[in-house]
């Protein structure tokens, strides 16, 4: 897997010289060869979640990111200020901004706002390696995505891309799209129901997917306008 830590002169240090503009959070499309490392996820029978960065010529820092279910997007490596440890935490919830949750305590980091900087990888190729991703839990807020008019907080439904595809000899694999794209509806007809509640079809018989198969997230993604 080749990578890269080229970066634009004009904002190879975000935190220092204040740059605004970046491109992380842009779709591109991964470029390298061979099998993705993959890791299982959750359940007697677990999704794989791709996990892997590669050679994009789309991205400024020429690293495409692919993790938790999401579509490729341009990222770059990162540092964590362990200098300044915050209180204790259990999710971003818990920190003041622009501080995040980093291995159980408030730290700043050097990704832009709506990014956190933190592993994508427990184990295999990636492991110890630090990656601007897409931040979670926004709680449905544009401003808690911090880049206001860049970045905006999305809906997103995860679940066995399996089940939209209607292919049983595929593997089963983590995928997230936007949850008002989906093919879902509450069981009480609003908007705002959890995973558990949500009726969905998909496939080529549009048949209806078991109990509980999406997981709703709330994420922080870059405007694709």
């Amino acid at each position: 897997m080749t990578r890269s830590t080229l970066l634009p002169v004009a904002c190879a240090l975000f935190t220092l010289a204040g740059c605004k503009s970046h491109d992380l959070g842009k779709a591109c499309t991964l470029e390298g060869s061979g099998a993705l490392p993959t890791q299982p996820v959750g359940g007697e029978s677990p999704l794989i979640e791709v996990v892997t960065v590669q050679r994009s010529t789309l991205c400024d820092s020429f690293q495409c990111l692919q993790d938790r279910g999401y579509a490729p997007y341009c990222t770059r490596e990162c540092t964590v200020d362990t200098a300044k440890v915050g209180p204790a935490c259990a999710s971003n919830a818990d920190c003041s901004q622009p501080q995040h949750c980093f291995e159980g305590h408030c730290l700043n980091d050097d990704c832009p706002g709506g990014f956190q900087c933190q592993q994508v990888q427990d184990v295999g190729p990636l492991a110890g390696k630090l990656f601007c991703v897409y931040k979670e839990n926004c709680r449905g807020s544009n401003r808690e995505c911090e880049d206001l008019g860049t970045m905006e907080c999305v809906r997103m439904g995860c679940y066995d891309s399996t089940l939209k595809s209607g292919d049983t000899t595929a593997a089963p694999t983590l995928t997230c799209d936007r949850r008002d794209a989906m093919h879902c509806q509450c069981a009480d007809s609003g908007t705002s129901c959890s995973g558990s509640a949500l009726t969905c079809f998909g496939g080529p018989t549009q048949s209806q997917w078991p109990s509980g198969s999406v997981e709703i997230r709330d994420v922080c993604m870059r405007q694709s306008n």
